[in-house]
């Protein structure tokens, strides 16, 4: 019995969390490719996971096992007439870009999946709590069969990005799920048949408190400290989950194979500490958690880029070692069967609180990304329940100590003129942290250390200058930096540098950055103007509008921008005055996703077009598929040019370009202009940039032919072309 009960919460968790990267990439286009599409969807999950839990506690509590049965097998047929799920671009078609689109988000999944969504996330806590009350051997201590739970949402997490997404497409997928779901209702089916037929005859509440698991100390009455501890242990993991996720989609790509790696460790750490028998003991993470906390501040605050895998290996072995912390001490102290639904319930409460911070307060609360490092010294403090059990004023005192040292450290090292510049970052940020590690034993003491460096670190100088802008919302974190070496005013769009203009007024015109006319849009934007073939010009993607210094009289420009942040810069005169010194007769921006709204243009309409989209921290990654390439096709003239920007300092897109020119047969060529002088970087303005041009015919390209710097690459036997239901980050990132 206890295999069937095993089976059907692992298929249903299956199911459970296979929906949410299949949901997520179906409307992911419909919201800019952002990472927050992510975050948001995750908070969705999360309060549609907390409504199941409070379902399956309320009708557990009140209602008679008979009618639970009859109740949760017909909201489960009820359920099966909104499948399967789909999205389209009519959902959002009245959605207004200056508004919050998390609500617009949430509410979009709440009519698509959420019924479905809601049934199935009570299942696990329901069944559970279906076997405690049977006679099995096992009903004592049902929560083992949450480790099941949490088996069968990693396996469906791990298969879709190495499985289902590459091999099905979206559709398909959505019918396959449609077909388990009918299975997993026979399955249900089943078990609430023998939950009935070996049911306890004579189950009382007071018969349920003496059937304790293994804590028998907590009984039925649940304290209010232990309902606060259960929501801060969950809460812990889930912002942290989320922060690190944020992170790597941020600086990677918004893609689903990158948000399931922190998920999947979240949920291996459940099972981790929900067996039988504990793999890994608490004592041991306790000792490697503060190591692996040290090092990701390390990483943190001095910004290392290289290399990527590293980087990722440390932010998420913090993760792990933070998460089986926390639900470590959650497990230990599991209350009796009698309170399990409600144990459950503020478990959900602390997850959901983790979304809602992450996707809705932070944003609003901080104008930089903060959470992660916020939520990071409270891990710290509480990785270990000892820190607050006594406390001295000197744990007030060293720490303070520490966060002095750092800010006096960040103040002076600079003016040092120490050789290499990592140098100074070793200095000013490794030894408080050493110092902050000495406290490792006392956990209030070392939390306040950490939290007080990040603190000290603020003063520490930008080296892009002083930040005079800065921005959050839905799309991301966007500031504007003065730079005296130019005079300059810098875009920076999370980490990444958009654009740059000189401030004086004689130089404001000048082409920089990865537009400079000595580079290869300046070739490009020759090869336009030898031969046309239309007045307009599109272009996706803003940024600082700097490609308006190529515009002439008698020219109509369009660009379409997704975040109304970039616009409003983009405009304000204060930073940077592209925008009102552009000689074209016509300037037109366009907000919203550059896919939805290109296709309002007409066919044939621009001369020359502009894919400006991929040198971003994450890259919106359905504007680089074949259906985005044909839509930019047939927006073209015959003699039209396709320009894309793809630097990139994470990513090499060149072999995906390369795939979608082969398989649209259609001519390119690539220019990366690679060794650019530091001297010229810092007078000139002129960034590193790779550049590839389509054309339908090659005669079009005009006097660009003549130049050995733009070279074409031999085409593939097997080219693999990201389309909207396959594309291969792993496969393009830059490892080293």
């Amino acid at each position: 019995m206890t295999l069937l009960f095993g089976i059907t919460i692992l298929s249903s968790s299956v199911l459970l969390f296979l929906v949410q990267p299949l949901v997520s990439k179906m409307i992911l286009p419909l919201f800019g490719g952002t990472p927050s599409v992510w975050t948001s969807c995750m908070l969705f999950f999360q309060l549609l996971l907390l409504a199941g839990y409070l379902y399956a506690h309320f009708i557990s509590v009140k209602l008679s096992l008979r009618v639970q049965i009859w109740l949760h097998g017909a909201l489960l047929l009820l359920a099966g007439l909104f499948l399967p799920f789909q999205f389209s671009e009519k959902m959002v078609a009245s959605f207004s870009w200056q508004s919050n689109p998390v609500f617009l988000l949430i509410g979009l999944l709440l009519v698509g999946i959420g019924f479905p969504f809601f049934v199935l996330s009570a299942g696990s806590p329901l069944i559970q709590k279906w076997f405690s009350r049977t006679t099995h051997n096992s009903a004592r201590d049902p929560y083992f069969l949450f480790a099941a739970s949490n088996t069968g949402s990693l396996v469906a997490i791990l298969a879709y990005p190495l499985l289902i997404e590459p091999r099905i497409s979206l559709q398909y997928q959505s019918r396959l799920w449609t077909l388990g779901y009918g299975i997993l209702v026979i399955l249900i089916g089943l078990i609430a048949g023998l939950s009935w037929f070996y049911r306890k005859t004579a189950w009382t509440e007071k018969e349920g408190e003496k059937s304790a698991g293994p804590n028998p100390e907590q009984r039925q009455s649940i304290t209010v400290k232990s309902r606060l501890n259960w929501i801060l242990l969950a809460f812990v993991p889930s912002s942290l989950m989320l922060g690190v996720t944020s992170y790597m989609t941020t600086d990677i790509a918004s893609v689903p194979l990158l948000w399931v790696i922190p998920l999947a460790l979240y949920l291996i750490s459940f099972i981790l500490v929900y067996t039988r028998r504990l793999l890994i003991p608490l004592s041991v993470v306790r000792k490697v958690f503060p190591v692996t906390a040290v090092v990701t501040v390390f990483m943190m605050l001095t910004e290392i880029e290289k290399p990527v895998w590293l980087i990722f290996c440390f932010y998420l072995l913090f993760f792990f070692m933070a998460a089986l912390a926390c639900h470590g001490r959650l497990a230990r102290d599991r209350p009796a069967t009698s309170q399990l639904t409600a144990y459950y319930v503020y478990i959900s409460i602390g997850g959901a609180l983790g979304g809602i911070f992450n996707a809705i307060l932070a944003p609003v609360i901080f104008n930089k990304v903060t959470e992660l490092p916020l939520v990071l010294v409270l891990a710290c403090l509480i990785f270990s329940e000892s820190g607050f059990k006594k406390w001295h004023p000197k744990d007030i005192i060293y720490p303070a100590g520490v966060g002095i040292l750092t800010a006096l450290l960040a103040v002076l090292i600079p003016r040092l003129t120490l050789e290499p510049y990592q140098l100074w970052m070793l200095v000013i940020f490794g030894i408080p942290l050493f110092a902050g590690y000495t406290f490792v034993n006392r956990p209030l003491r070392f939390g306040l250390a950490i939290g007080a460096i990040l603190l000290g670190s603020m003063v520490y100088p930008d080296i892009y200058g002083k930040e005079v802008f800065t921005e959050r919302n839905f799309f991301g974190n966007i500031q504007v930096k003065y730079d005296e070496t130019g005079p300059y005013h810098r875009l920076f769009y999370g980490t990444t540098q958009h654009g740059l203009q000189f401030t004086r007024p004689g130089r404001r015109h000048e082409a920089l950055a990865y537009y400079h006319r000595s580079g290869p849009f300046g070739d490009i934007f020759e090869a336009y103007r030898f031969n046309p073939g239309s007045d307009s010009v599109g272009v996706i993607g803003l940024g600082i509008g700097s490609m308006l210094s190529y515009s002439g009289p008698g020219q109509k420009w369009t660009f379409y921008e997704i975040d109304p942040a970039v616009i409003r810069i983009a405009q304000d005169t204060r930073f940077f005055t592209h925008v009102l010194d552009a000689r074209a007769d016509r300037i037109n921006i366009v907000p919203g996703d550059a896919r939805l709204m290109i296709r309002k243009a007409r066919t044939g309409e621009y001369g020359l077009l502009i894919v400006d989209a991929f040198n971003s921290d994450a890259i919106p990654v359905h504007l680089i598929t074949c259906e985005a390439f044909e839509l930019y096709l047939s927006k073209l003239t015959d003699k039209g040019l396709l320009a894309i920007h793809i630097t990139n300092k994470n990513l090499d897109l060149t072999p995906v370009i390369r795939d979608v020119a082969q398989h649209l047969n259609l001519f390119c060529i690539f220019q990366y202009d690679s060794y650019i002088d530091p001297e010229d970087e810092t007078t000139r303005g002129k960034f590193r940039s790779l550049w590839a041009v389509m054309t339908r015919d090659m005669a079009n390209l005009g006097p660009i032919l003549k130049q050995k710097q733009w070279r074409v690459l031999p085409p593939r036997d097997n080219p693999k072309p990201w389309t909207d239901d396959f594309s291969d980050i792993i496969g393009v990132l830059k490892w080293f």
